[in-house]
């Protein structure tokens, strides 16, 4: 089979096959191969990451998220406890800048904001207590670098 493939790669000048066959590497194992790392990469360069944030105290205050491509959720208004906005990026490039969750006092003024850097496809959770400060408590899948939870 593999003179076969040789004599055929020879006659016809394709030889971008041949020395792999000559090494003893199957032309279909090669092209699994590649397909898989093909996949590998793609999924890795995806993006689509989830960002939910709670409210874990009965202050009024407001929150923002900015993804690391400079898109920004609403200004969201939280007035009890338990209440949960969703922003969701999807992007092309993932991984260049620092996502920002920034939290206001009730007056509107920037009371804390917490800079980490999110990858991949997932969710993360953050809560905010009474110190107004957006704290990670849980994700999955996402990639992480920073303050963050344990997957």
């Amino acid at each position: 089979m593999r003179k076969l493939l040789h004599s055929h790669a020879i006659k016809n000048r394709n030889f971008s096959y041949a020395p792999f066959i000559d090494q003893g590497i199957p032309y279909e194992a090669l092209m699994q191969s590649a397909l898989l790392l093909l996949a590998i990469v793609s999924c890795a360069l995806a993006c689509d990451i989830i960002v939910h944030v709670k409210s874990d105290t009965d202050k009024k205050f407001g929150a923002q998220v900015t993804a690391s491509n400079g898109k920004k959720s609403e200004k969201w208004t939280y007035a009890k406890k338990l209440q949960k906005n969703t922003f969701q990026q999807k992007a092309d490039e993932c991984g260049l800048k620092d996502w920002e969750i920034a939290t206001f006092d009730e007056s509107g003024k920037p009371a804390h904001t917490v800079k980490v850097t999110l990858d991949g496809i997932g969710r993360v959770t953050y809560k905010v207590g009474d110190d107004l400060k957006p704290v990670q408590k849980d994700r999955q899948g996402a990639i992480c670098k920073g303050e963050c939870a344990p997957l």
